[in-house]
């Protein structure tokens, strides 16, 4: 073997570590992998009670209720679908067309979802953090704070349905 197969030997052997080390980060496989919701969002608020969810609409109205069964209906509906990670930084939806659903957790969490057509999803993951340090006798709280996008794969999300658990919220003016 010359030393120009085995310098091409050694590039072919490096790109594929380099390959399958980005292959196998979580961040970057999240993009190309079909998750449900329990994966993408209510893994993170395991243990914890949703106690209260508004849902804002772009004409100036809010719904608001604190009843568990409307909280779970919505979050056993998004179950049904299947979502693939998108890029954060493109638009994928129209300003006025976009509902902002907003469910808060009984240790000071919140879980965003805004819908932003039948197709998207944006959500907000803010979730609390504890970690212990056990040679200090500390416990550390952080609130994670984090935005992703993802697209419906597997069907479009149902508007109708959203409006409707809208329409049976009490409904203000902000």
């Amino acid at each position: 073997m010359g030393k120009k197969s085995f310098f091409i030997l050694i590039i072919l052997w490096l790109s594929l570590f380099i390959y399958n080390d980005f292959l196998n980060y979580d961040g970057v496989t999240e993009f190309f992998k079909v998750q449900n919701f329990d994966e993408i969002a209510l893994k993170y608020y395991d243990d914890i009670e949703f106690t209260d969810m508004s849902i804002h609409r772009e004409n100036g109205y809010i719904g608001k209720s604190d009843e568990s069964k409307k909280i779970k209906e919505l979050l056993d509906y998004l179950k049904k679908l299947e979502y693939k990670r998108r890029n954060a930084d493109k638009q994928y939806y129209e300003w006025e067309d976009n509902i902002d659903i907003s469910i808060s957790t009984s240790n000071s969490g919140r879980l965003g979802i805004k819908v932003l057509n039948e197709k998207y999803i944006t959500l907000y993951l803010g979730y609390i953090i504890e970690s212990e340090d056990k040679e200090r006798n500390i416990t550390k709280i952080e609130q994670n704070d984090e935005y992703r996008v993802y697209k419906v794969v597997n069907n479009e999300i149902d508007m109708d349905f959203i409006e409707s658990i809208y329409d049976s919220m009490e409904i203000e003016e902000y």
